[in-house]
């Protein structure tokens, strides 16, 4: 634990703070401890907007930096830090997260591991299964194509499963390769829809409202994340039959909407979904296959491009998914200049 002022200089601290950071009591009472020598460039945003909040609500909430070793090492630690009342000092909390860390970093690494080791099998496995099917399909074996149909389903399952646990370790990595691009998104919306469409007979996925909006970014990309939101919405709304889908423009940026008539998100949960591989679980209903990853992914990919992902609902009564995407910069103009316009700004300028 710490006291510090608002300028970022440590008051007092106990022994397992100064152990964290490998100085002595008397640098400390000396006043050569600083915040933000301590922080590393890149955490210096988090660490003024963290005290930003800190000066306007009196907390900081719980955010997790490094801080730098005296002898140079950067420590992950989780912080939480109060304003002390009527004070211009606050009091805080550090937790060395080395080992937690050290522990995601293996697990990153085996998955990396195990998706890869995975993927050469089960592409030979999807091979086959298409010979296996035209040639059974010659001699007209209606049952066998039957099982293998059901076959090549849960083999398109597990590619897509290990196709996010690459992605997954890909974004911890800093190594997802993105193709960026300037692209209509309610011609992505549309084709998207009218694709998966075709794979559903349970739910009519309704395009109700589109607006001509252009963005930037990994067309691919987004699409998965529009992929991911259509798949959730019928898998978490078995006694619905429809799903709506909305693009419009919000000032700056298009907006996309998902909205299902299932089983709902409670508020306690709304928060934590886009966790990577966070679940729901409720005793009390039927619990739903998967890994809690997809709504993980498709909010790093809407995060990449400056926009927002977030759910509004209520138990048992539906949810709708939002992200946003910044419009680009034809989109937001008001109103084009005319010729005349621009050929007499240029002439007085001249």
């Amino acid at each position: 634990m710490f006291i510090s002022d608002f300028a970022g200089t440590f008051l007092d601290a106990n022994d397992a703070f100064l152990d964290i950071l490998g100085y002595t009591r008397e640098e400390l009472q000396a006043g050569t401890i600083q915040r933000d020598a301590l922080t590393p460039p890149e955490f210096y945003s988090l660490s003024q907007n963290a005290l930003k909040t800190l000066q306007e609500t009196g907390a900081s909430g719980t955010y997790e930096k490094e801080y730098l070793h005296k002898s140079g090492k950067r420590i992950p630690v989780l912080i939480a830090v109060t304003r002390i009342e009527q004070t211009d000092t606050c009091i805080g909390f550090v937790l060395d997260i080395s080992e937690r860390k050290e522990l995601d970093k293996r697990k990153d690494e085996f998955i990396s591991m195990a998706s890869h080791e995975l993927k050469t099998p089960v592409t030979s496995l999807k091979g086959f299964l298409g010979l296996l099917q035209r040639r059974l399909a010659i001699h007209g074996d209606e049952q066998a194509l039957h099982y293998l149909a059901r076959m090549d389903a849960q083999v398109n399952r597990l590619t897509k499963l290990i196709s996010d646990l690459l992605d997954i370790s890909k974004m911890q990595t800093g190594q997802l390769v993105y193709r960026e691009e300037r692209f209509d998104l309610d011609a992505l919306v549309q084709e998207i829809v009218e694709n998966l469409q075709g794979t559903t007979q349970t739910h009519h996925l309704l395009l109700e409202r589109q607006t001509r909006a252009e963005v930037f970014g990994d067309r691919d990309r987004i699409g998965q994340v529009l992929i991911n939101l259509l798949n959730n919405a019928i898998k978490y709304s078995p006694q619905a039959d429809r799903v709506l889908v909305r693009v419009a423009k919000d000032q700056n940026k298009a907006l996309v909407s998902v909205q299902d008539f299932g089983i709902g998100v409670a508020k306690e949960h709304q928060h934590k979904i886009f966790e990577r591989f966070y679940q729901v679980t409720d005793p009390g209903e039927k619990t739903y296959p998967g890994l809690g990853i997809g709504l993980y992914i498709s909010c790093e990919i809407v995060k990449r491009y400056n926009g927002q992902v977030w759910v509004e609902s209520k138990k048992d009564e539906g949810a709708t998914f939002y992200f946003t995407l910044p419009l680009c910069s034809m989109d937001i103009q008001a109103k084009p200049f005319e010729m005349d316009e621009i050929l007499a700004k240029i002439a007085k300028h001249v």
